[in-house]
């Protein structure tokens, strides 16, 4: 099923069941489509100054001028950030039309049901060095330059799917709601993923950022290179950018530069996004590519260092607009 809108992700009937619950004392209007109640920005509202239409879950204060879709009332009223709001609705398969259940707030942490994460051991300063894994691990993000700042930043895993691997988790408030497994054997493939039988899919998720502009990449690895050159960044799992990931996109505070690799592949993504871009009604976006030379964001960090890509992306980003691709194509960029 196609997310043509942020609201899509909820059914109807969700939202119904929910806005009874939370907002009681209401009446339903517009042949009940439009749920009219209490507003809960404010104090004693006996006048009904709050309404939200169940099909879309568009909603709307009267009285305050607020207004938004359901993953905001949602996440006020559970008074939870937006993104722990959004990792409880799209773990799911968006295919499936059931109406869906968000779990517990104390059970987000192994959300995506792992029989083995009782495996997951966090690097901390006092882990144990002379463990091969664990020596292992310090090793290679020390060779990628992404060496961790502090206890519980990166796991490992000794047991199960994502045996000998490293952890890279994708946290909100201390809790994981994603994650990506890399190899520290030879074995294949190289990074693993949680799957849809584990109740994530990995174009639904962006690893965390922050408000302001950001920088969204292809891989964590490139993100966190970013990161640890002082900047924004996040990345979608891949180079496409999901309708799922676009919607978060769209409801972010600040420019959103796509940062892809510098290849065909990524120059189709963002081909891809604008399109996306368009059909969403979302702002321009922002372009930055690394040097051809490297690989990536995380080649660049590894061989040039953070001020070398500090000193890069400022005038090396561009407005994505009409004539862009004839500037590229063309080399007048």
């Amino acid at each position: 099923m196609q997310q043509k809108n942020l609201d899509a992700i909820v059914s109807s009937e969700y939202i119904q069941d929910y806005v009874e619950e939370h907002l009681p004392e209401g009446r339903w209007q517009s042949g009940g489509r439009e749920w009219v109640c209490a507003s809960p920005f404010l104090q004693n509202d006996y006048k009904r100054h709050f309404s939200i239409n169940i099909h879309n879950g568009l909603w709307q204060c009267f009285k305050t001028g607020k207004k938004g879709n359901f993953i905001q009332l949602y996440a006020f009223l559970e008074n939870v950030s937006p993104r722990a709001a959004w990792s409880r609705f799209v773990f799911k398969t968006l295919e499936n039309d059931e109406v869906y259940e968000p779990r517990p707030e104390d059970d987000m942490v192994w959300d995506l049901d792992i029989d083995n994460h009782e495996w997951f051991e966090p690097l901390t300063a006092s882990s144990n060095l002379d463990d091969p894994l664990t020596s292992d691990a310090f090793k290679y993000l020390h060779a990628r330059h992404i060496f961790p700042d502090k206890d519980g930043e990166y796991y490992i895993c000794r047991q199960g799917k994502y045996k000998d691997r490293l952890i890279i988790p994708y946290t909100e408030d201390d809790e994981i709601y994603y994650f990506q497994a890399r190899t520290l054997k030879d074995d294949n493939p190289k990074y693993l993923n949680p799957g849809i039988e584990e109740g994530a899919r990995a174009g639904n998720v962006l690893y965390p950022f922050n408000p302001g502009k950001v920088m969204v990449t292809e891989g964590p690895l490139d993100a966190i290179s970013l990161k640890k050159s002082g900047f924004n960044a996040t990345c979608t799992n891949g180079c496409n950018v999901s309708d799922v990931q676009a919607l978060q996109l769209k409801d972010h505070d600040g420019p959103i530069v796509m940062a892809y690799d510098n290849d065909a592949a990524g120059k189709k993504g963002i081909r891809v996004f604008e399109s996306t871009r368009k059909r969403l009604r979302m702002d321009h976006f922002y372009i930055c590519y690394p040097p051809s030379s490297y690989r990536d964001w995380n080649d660049f960090l590894c061989k040039d260092g953070p001020t070398a890509i500090k000193n890069w992306v400022e005038p090396n980003t561009f407005k994505y607009e009409s004539f862009y691709r004839v500037k590229e194509e063309l080399g007048l960029l």
